[in-house]
């Protein structure tokens, strides 16, 4: 899997291993739900920042879904959009970009799609139509983001206990 690092805003950089961080979690959350060798060393994932409005904490595009005009998408070439202002909490930062992750591996492996001007779940239309405002109720109702909010936390839970120890063995050697 092919991870790049993120562009935008760049106050972190500062931080030596911030890009390293958001690497090892993309392989670390994406690692735990394909098991195909081939699929895994297809993806390629993009992490950007971008300024979005205050309620907005990031979005996952497949490459060519979020064109204007949409004629061929790259289920294996992600983007993931992260609101410029979650640098402001780290914690709010990760774990926006592990549930941007959980739906990269659901456009990845065929859960997630867009056919016939609306998204589908798992082969089945879903009647959300990409532009179309949507009402908050609605949005948390949506399948995927039902997997995505409930799988927050507790990958975050086991990617922290992973990074301590990774940090804990690179100190010893």
């Amino acid at each position: 899997m092919i991870i790049s690092t993120y562009s935008g805003r760049n106050h972190t950089s500062h931080i030596k291993d911030f890009r390293l961080r958001i690497s090892l979690l993309c392989h670390f959350v994406l690692n735990r739900f394909i098991e195909s060798n081939y699929i895994y060393k297809k993806a390629q994932i993009d992490v950007h920042l971008r300024k979005m409005e205050k309620h907005e904490f990031g979005v996952t595009w497949p490459e060519g879904l979020e064109e204007e005009t949409i004629e061929k998408v790259n289920k294996n070439h992600i983007k993931i959009y992260i609101n410029s202002s979650m640098l402001d909490d780290e914690y709010k930062f990760f774990r926006t970009l592990v549930h941007e992750l959980i739906h990269a591996k659901q456009y990845i492996l065929k859960e997630l799609c867009y056919r016939k001007h609306q998204m589908c779940w798992k082969g089945v239309p879903s009647g959300f139509v990409i532009g179309k405002d949507i009402v908050i109720d609605e949005y948390y109702d949506l399948p995927w983001e039902i997997e995505a909010f409930g799988r927050e936390e507790g990958l975050m839970v086991m990617w922290n206990a992973f990074y301590k120890e990774f940090c804990d063995s690179y100190e010893k050697n």
